[in-house]
């Protein structure tokens, strides 16, 4: 068993020696086309370039009397087309009242009295909020603002920590503020 291992092993080198040897490096070397081809100075051994400006694409020279001044006229108008697209998506929009965003629970309870002192509170310290006091039989729920991110919900729970130390943000659909 191990004879043919080593068979095997001898023959593949000599496969591979073989491949290398009888391997040629292409290109053109002393051609008349060459002739200008640099020599390397260790061995005086030329180096192999190849002319490639055959390939090259020819561009004719742009004249220098040519002004950049000349003016460019559309032939193809589609901003009638674009502003009646305009429209069309605007007044779309203002048809939309309501978008997914998110509130904060400030007051979940049964107590009456609790949430609106609440409510007050908090219309006291950020007047420009809006808030929702809802009842379903038994229970109080308190929301404040139409946040469109949540990180504008967070801002604004910072701003009434204080007042509700456990109030939190919810997702919830909410209304679109028009200016008027």
């Amino acid at each position: 068993m191990r004879k043919q291992y080593q068979i095997l092993a001898l023959t593949l080198l000599l496969t591979i020696f073989s491949a290398c040897a009888g391997s040629k490096a292409t290109g053109t070397s002393g051609n008349a086309k060459t002739s200008g081809a640099k020599t390397v100075a260790a061995g005086a051994k030329k180096s192999r370039t190849e002319d490639l400006s055959a390939y090259r694409p020819k561009v004719a020279a742009v004249p220098e009397n040519l002004t950049a001044s000349a003016s460019v006229m559309p032939t193809h108008h589609v901003n009638e087309k674009v502003a009646s697209l305009l429209d069309t998506v605007a007044n779309a929009n203002k048809n939309i009242k309501y978008a997914q965003g998110y509130r904060i629970l400030a007051y979940t309870g049964n107590d009456r009295k609790t949430a609106f002192d609440l409510r007050k509170a908090i219309i006291g310290q950020m007047p420009e909020e809006r808030d929702y006091l809802t009842y379903v039989q038994p229970t109080f729920k308190l929301k404040i603002g139409d946040f469109y991110s949540r990180m504008e919900a967070n801002q604004a729970l910072q701003q009434i920590r204080n007042i509700v130390p456990n109030a939190s943000i919810i997702a919830e659909q909410v209304n679109v503020n028009r200016p008027r």
